[in-house]
């Protein structure tokens, strides 16, 4: 364009470093381009030079916001693009953005990290310890490991601690080697557990009941059909008469646990009741779950385990009722005032017992009652009690392992610093639209994913 223009070759040769005859020789192709462009029937939106930027930027792109393999990668290029980029350029630009990523990784401190779930996911059967921070949603951690036991943990997140991480709380599904890695690199730690994961393996003898009770009725069914028939035999009668009373017992036991099971999900929750009333509830309903599944070896042991974490799982209505204490002191108020608080949400609005919970926390708090109620949502939302973020971060590798069988060890820096700068454009919480987890952890905005690594793009040209 610039040889078709006139301008001198000298200012060319600074701004391309060209040899003087293929300027000349540019003349040509350029026209025919010209005329291609402005001979067709579409409407002409934009011209994109192909430069090296572009396709770096590219090829980035294709790999992290589409997911594309490095077949796909050369193919789009190919038959869309019209250049081709051979697997070891695009293998290169890879290896050239992860190194990038990783240096700007290293650079974001993490000293206001405080409360994080910690698991590991797996790809090919090969562990990836994963951490999360639970307040921004920030990736924390994300290292292919050769294994899980307590020191490789331990040594991942020493490694994390020279950039500040110092968490308060961590809260996972009880792993062994977690349990005992987590804790050796952050002794002061407080470890929850995940009531996710507990309650799913309560839940899942419960449901196999819930199966067994609609096979057996499903039996019935196909009995009484046969009994209305005049050929019936006494045989089948006896048979529908036993079937019908063990059908009517586990169907009596079946019920009553769905519904002890659901007092369960409830007091691991936040019910409104404090640690020790909470902790009281789930021994007596896993005792009384216990006393109705004699026999049930597999179902024993698993009440069993959650009897021993419950006071790990509860930990959380430890924290939230010190926490309700400190809040007490900034209004000033009666210690025991943002713990009845809490303790009101457990009865109905029309309840005798909430009336007269409000007409105690009115001689509390006075007319800052409603000061003290939006603080006590916040305290709420600042009190975590399940992992499943990790659960969110293998979602989101789980199509790049999917399409690559797995997800190359120096790939995993870049997908991090993707996940962490990418901007949350309909998030659940409406107030971090258009905002990234390191914008959350930070205070600051940071430059979206592809900005971050090449810069500001300067390759497209508008024709409007």
């Amino acid at each position: 364009m610039l040889a078709l223009a006139g301008v001198p070759y000298e200012t060319a040769r600074r701004l391309y470093a060209v040899s003087r005859s293929y300027y000349t020789e540019l003349k040509e192709p350029a026209l025919s381009l010209l005329d291609a462009l402005f001979a067709t029937r579409e409407r002409i939106l934009g011209v994109i030079l192909i430069t090296p930027e572009f396709i770096r930027r590219c090829v980035t792109a294709l790999t992290c916001y589409c997911r594309s393999p490095i077949e796909g990668i050369t193919e789009f290029f190919d038959r869309v693009v019209g250049h081709h980029v051979s697997k070891g350029s695009i293998g290169r630009i890879l290896r050239e953005s992860s190194e990038k990523a990783e240096a700007f990784d290293r650079s974001v401190a993490l000293d206001a990290v405080r409360d994080i779930a910690a698991d590991e996911i797996f790809q090919q059967g090969k562990p990836v310890l994963t951490a999360v921070d639970l307040r921004t949603h920030y990736v924390v951690m994300m290292e292919a490991a050769k294994d899980r036991a307590g020191e490789t943990w331990k040594a991942a997140l020493e490694e994390q601690k020279t950039r500040g991480l110092s968490p308060e709380t961590c809260v996972s599904d009880g792993g062994t080697g977690l349990l005992k890695g987590v804790p050796g690199a952050f002794p002061k730690i407080e470890m929850q557990a995940d009531a996710f994961h507990a309650l799913r393996d309560i839940g899942r003898h419960i449901r196999s009941a819930e199966r067994k009770s609609s096979s057996l009725f499903r039996r019935l069914e196909h009995l009484e059909e046969k009994l209305r028939k005049p050929k019936a035999n006494e045989e089948e009668r006896k048979q529908y008469a036993e079937l019908l009373a063990e059908w009517e017992s586990g169907l009596e036991r079946t019920e009553i646990l769905d519904i002890l099971f659901s007092w369960l999900r409830e007091y691991v929750g936040f019910s409104g009741y404090g640690y020790a009333k909470s902790l009281s509830l789930c021994q007596w309903i896993l005792e009384e779950m216990a006393a109705l599944s004699p026999g049930e070896e597999e179902f024993l042991k698993a009440i069993r385990r959650f009897q021993k974490r419950l006071p790990a799982l509860l930990g959380f209505l430890r924290r939230l009722e010190r926490k309700a204490r400190e809040a007490a002191l900034s209004f000033p108020a009666d210690p025991r005032a943002f713990q009845l608080l809490y303790n009101q949400t457990a009865y109905s609005h029309t309840s005798e017992a909430y009336r007269f919970m409000e007409k105690k926390l009115f001689s509390f708090f006075g007319q800052r009652i409603f000061e003290a109620r939006d603080t006590l949502a916040s305290l709420l939302r600042s009190v975590f009690r399940a992992s499943s973020l990790i659960e969110n971060v293998n979602g989101r590798l789980r199509p790049f392992m999917d399409l690559k069988r797995e997800v190359p060890e120096p790939l995993f820096i870049l997908l991090k610093v993707f996940f962490n700068t990418k901007k949350d454009r309909r998030p659940r919480n409406r107030d971090w639209k258009g905002t990234s987890a390191i914008d959350r952890l930070t205070g600051q905005s940071c430059p979206e994913f592809l900005d971050l690594l090449f810069g500001q793009r300067n390759y497209v040209i508008y024709m409007d």
